[in-house]
């Protein structure tokens, strides 16, 4: 499964002490057309959290949780 997913990384502080990486895989790609612009929507899963999801353990994540870690 993971073969056809594609993988991002979100960099915390680059180049800092305290850097750290989140790596998420993209789940699911829409667009949607105005006019002269391309909005893309993208969904994305924690890579942690499908390797839980794998042995039977869930867990979900918000945007508004990120924002308050970070």
């Amino acid at each position: 499964m993971i073969a056809n997913l594609k993988k991002i990384k979100i960099i915390f502080n680059k180049n800092t002490a305290d850097e750290e990486v989140v790596e998420l895989l993209i789940t699911k790609v829409t667009e949607e057309h105005e006019q002269d612009h391309v909005f893309c929507n993208i969904e994305c899963e924690g890579l942690a959290f499908n390797e839980l999801g794998k042995i039977g353990y869930t867990y979900d994540i918000s945007s508004a949780d990120l924002e308050y870690d970070y």
